[in-house]
């Protein structure tokens, strides 16, 4: 069986749930199979490249001349020594590992990440005194705050692991799948400086989903990840591997002194509705009546410091506060939906209640008439020949 053939039997097995010797064995095939790739090309590929040169009258002249100046530009282009095997290696081979996670890119909110197994222990710089504990595979999420004490023990329902996952593990899922393909060949595409550092770049997926890994050209140190799903955009940096995280860290069990709480949010049921009553929230509490001037992850977590400020000030009862931040995070999580069709927002500056402004228009899969929401939070189909220009 071809390594590739191996692979892609292992794969289909993995998903997100694998053991840690199932990752390794096909960190071992994905080797395997890059090793082959990379002496199969350095055998046959150059000696063609220096036959070709060779049957010219003129090149044979100007032998050395081409040799010298090829061999200064494939130095721009190529790093000897560093191959896309030894970048992804840590990826795979790491038990428990950190980095910072940078929600929108560079500019916008920054989390630090440390993991372990399945479970995540997520700080935001939007709120330093919150700290998350994320189990994906539990669907449950566990919320401290430092300063005051509390925590709060979330249970989710629905797909909280595609919300809330283990970013190398999206990482290494999406490697083990392309190296299935036996035509999949990584090359080293460009360079790039990055803190004064010379990266060299691989880019891999497709225009709905991509990742770019960036390494150290001289020794191959991961630099930078960064993920694109449509116009969301993550990126990771500032790793370490293989970092001692205590099991207390990482415990859905709050500390001892801390005042407990247990609630439910439920994102299996994500609906129009919870992305019309965020916005209802961002212009009614947020900005003083008008809508964002942007509908991304990373406004929402932006302004996460200024919501618990303003609904917290509200004289309303603590249910009704707790419902206004579902509705917040709810319209969040349903952008991601919308990420999956054709949708556009237009809405910076305009004022709740207009209702002869459309502020966000989407077409969901099979419908051939657009979902339009107003001003006013009211919604209308449209044909596509009736839409804003």
């Amino acid at each position: 069986m071809r390594p590739a053939e191996e692979i892609d039997k292992l794969v289909k097995k993995l998903r997100y749930k694998a053991s840690a010797e199932t990752h390794n064995r096909i960190l071992g095939n994905v080797m395997q199979a890059l090793e082959k790739k990379e002496k199969q090309k350095s055998g046959a590929t150059a000696p063609s490249i220096w036959r070709i040169i060779m049957k010219s009258s003129i090149t044979k002249l100007a032998a050395a001349v081409v040799l010298i100046v090829g061999v200064v530009i494939f130095s721009l282009i190529v790093s000897p020594g560093v191959t896309f095997a030894d970048v992804i290696k840590p990826l795979f081979e790491a038990k428990t590992f950190a980095y910072d996670l940078l929600v929108g890119g560079e500019g916008g909110p920054v989390a630090r990440d440390h993991v372990s197994g399945n479970r995540i222990r997520r700080t935001m710089s939007t709120g330093p005194n919150i700290v998350l504990i994320i189990d994906a595979d539990a669907a449950k999420v566990l919320r401290l705050d430092t300063a005051g004490k509390t925590a709060a023990l979330v249970d989710i329902a629905g797909p909280l692991e595609k919300h809330a996952r283990d970013y190398i593990a999206f990482v290494r899922e999406t490697i083990e799948r392309l190296m299935a393909d036996p035509n999949f060949e990584p090359k080293e595409q460009f360079q790039r400086q990055i803190d004064g550092r010379k990266a060299i770049g691989y880019s891999l997926g497709n225009d709905r989903e991509r990742i770019t890994i960036l390494a150290d050209a001289e020794t191959g140190a991961l630099v930078q990840i960064e993920l694109e799903w449509g116009r969301e955009i993550c990126i990771l940096k500032n790793f370490e591997f293989n970092i001692p995280i205590s099991e207390n860290q990482i415990s859905l069990d709050p500390p001892a002194g801390y005042t407990m709480r247990r609630t439910q949010m439920d994102f299996s049921k994500l609906s129009e509705k919870d992305l019309i009553e965020s916005l209802r929230v961002w212009a009614k509490y947020l900005r003083d009546g008008t809508f964002p001037p942007q509908l991304l992850k990373q406004e929402y977590i932006k302004q996460i410091p200024l919501f618990r400020q303003k609904i917290g000030g509200l004289s309303i009862p603590d249910a009704e506060k707790e419902q206004l931040g579902n509705y917040f995070i709810q319209g969040m999580m349903f952008i991601q939906i919308l990420n999956e069709m054709e949708w556009h927002y237009a809405g910076a500056g305009v004022k709740l209640g207009d209702a002869e402004t459309a502020i966000v228009w989407y077409r969901p899969e099979g419908s051939e008439t657009y979902r339009v929401i107003y001003g006013d939070l009211s919604v209308k189909d449209v044909a596509e020949e009736n839409l804003p220009k």
